[in-house]
């Protein structure tokens, strides 16, 4: 009993110097960077030009899908093309989504990704700036991706609503009823399937 008592004691001060080294993290204070994103609250992702995230997102799984562009002056002339990257709730990026996390889309122009929304089966909306200085080519794209990134053939034509006139989107929402309203130099509404809903305005764009 004496050699059980000693033994009991000795192994109760080991664990006690045990839990006293480990390091008990600060507690952090509002707005502090999250150490649990990435380790220090911040993430970089290199699509290997010069990009920008315009656009940002929360899955109702805690993942995080930003949206914006990548622009290469590789060929002498300004090249844009949309890019959405889907990170885990610890910013780790998601390799289940395009190509180890990261999506990159070329509509042929100079595109920018500037609005974002996350549908509830998981297919992300993303409002696309293609610029143009001549208002009759102004135009607003948009795009639905699946769960995975890749384009969704079911929105559109080829996952891609061209809607003409209408440029500069900078808010994108989505209706109870499935419904998705862009707000631009005008308000356009369109039905789930990317058709304009011409009950809004009459041709589904209000001026």
């Amino acid at each position: 009993a004496r050699l059980f008592h000693r033994f009991g004691r000795g192994l109760f001060m080991l664990l006690s110097t045990l839990l006293l080294a480990v390091p008990v993290p600060a507690l952090a204070a509002p707005g502090d960077l999250d150490p649990s994103f990435d380790g220090d609250g911040r993430v970089l992702t290199d699509f290997g030009n010069f990009e920008e995230a315009k656009a940002l997102a929360v899955q109702p799984d805690g993942k995080v899908v930003a949206a914006g562009d990548t622009v290469s002056f590789a060929t002498g002339n300004v090249e844009s093309d949309v890019v959405l990257a889907r990170y885990d709730r610890f910013g780790s990026l998601d390799t289940s989504f395009g190509n180890g996390g990261r999506v990159v889309t070329d509509f042929g122009r100079q595109e920018r990704a500037r609005a974002l929304v996350v549908q509830p089966d998981g297919k992300l909306v993303a409002a696309i700036d293609p610029p143009s200085s001549n208002f009759d080519s102004f135009q607003v794209i948009l795009a639905r991706y699946n769960p995975d990134g890749s384009l969704d053939t079911s929105f559109g034509i080829g996952g891609v609503v061209v809607v003409d006139r209408v440029c500069c989107p900078n808010g994108l929402v989505r209706q109870p009823d499935g419904k998705l309203v862009v707000n631009a130099s005008s308000l356009v509404r369109l039905n789930p399937d990317g058709t304009l809903d011409t009950s809004f305005g009459g041709d589904g764009v209000v001026f």
